[in-house]
């Protein structure tokens, strides 16, 4: 919170977690279920919030229909009481896993869902897009790559986090680079569980792909690395807000690979968005 007669500017203004309330239940009340990588945006000309999230149960109780089943579209009047009105499984994507997916609208105010997932094909996370006048009419049928492993150079990317800034497109990404010098049996422990992320070969960065129109997107690299303390393993944006003059992110850590799903948050600035 800007407070100038205390010299303090481009902040942001803290909240009290306790005085959160759900919005979307996971689906069992066992450690490794939940509802979660929320993307949310309101809708001024309907008044409406939109929150794309997804839904995750125990690998080791459902087996291949575990992890990331589900993508979901909710909305609400409120921003609190949300209805689910679109929902996307698994294997409508070919997919192993989904994870965060990002929801967006047009200059064109045509709502787009970004939504990365780990292919049943090649096990490597990609990011493929739906676009449609109304979230409900989301078809994967219809969705297009727009950052691949392939592409960027990489062994995988995801979990975007998207701001159009003067009109270009920014989407940073959690990514596992690709290791010097990796011989197949590397590469073979990094995907065979269909995670490279977790797999504990290479800890992964947030990098960043920009475009003119959200679709065609060039790679820029890495933007936010991996530290040498509590986010030596990981470091994935969350979140971009701006808080004149600055942009602030609030990124997920971990210190290694024992630490999976234990993630702690950490603030990063930044004037350019690099």
């Amino acid at each position: 919170m800007d407070k100038p007669y205390l010299k303090t500017v481009g902040t942001l203004p803290l909240f009290d977690p306790e005085a959160g309330v759900v919005v979307a239940e996971p689906p069992c009340n066992e450690e490794g279920c939940w509802a979660g990588a929320p993307s949310a945006l309101f809708d001024d000309r309907t008044g409406t919030f939109y929150l794309s999230y997804r839904i995750r149960t125990l690998l080791r109780d459902y087996g291949r229909a575990g992890r990331g089943g589900e993508t979901r579209v909710a909305t609400s009047r409120d921003g609190t009481a949300f209805e689910t009105v679109w929902t996307g499984r698994k294997e409508a994507f070919d997919a192993l896993s989904i994870e965060k997916s990002c929801l967006m609208l047009t200059p064109e105010r045509r709502f787009r869902l970004y939504v990365s997932y780990a292919s049943v094909h090649d096990y490597k996370w990609r990011i493929d897009m739906m676009e449609a006048d109304d979230p409900r009419e989301f078809d994967p049928a219809q969705r297009v790559n727009v950052l691949s492993p392939e592409g960027t150079g990489t062994e995988g990317v995801k979990d975007p986090v998207m701001l159009i800034v003067g009109g270009l497109w920014h989407m940073y990404v959690n990514t596992a680079p690709r290791p010097a010098g990796a011989d197949f049996a590397m590469l073979n422990r990094m995907h065979r569980e269909g995670n490279a992320f977790v797999a504990g070969e290479v800890a992964t960065c947030t990098g960043l792909a920009t475009s003119p129109d959200g679709v065609r997107f060039d790679w820029a690299g890495e933007v936010i690395p991996a530290g040498s303390g509590w986010d030596g393993y990981l470091a994935r944006i969350s979140t971009l807000v701006y808080t004149p003059p600055v942009f602030t992110a609030i990124y997920d850590g971990r210190p290694n690979s024992g630490a999976n799903y234990s993630d702690r948050p950490g603030l990063a600035v930044t004037h350019d968005l690099r």
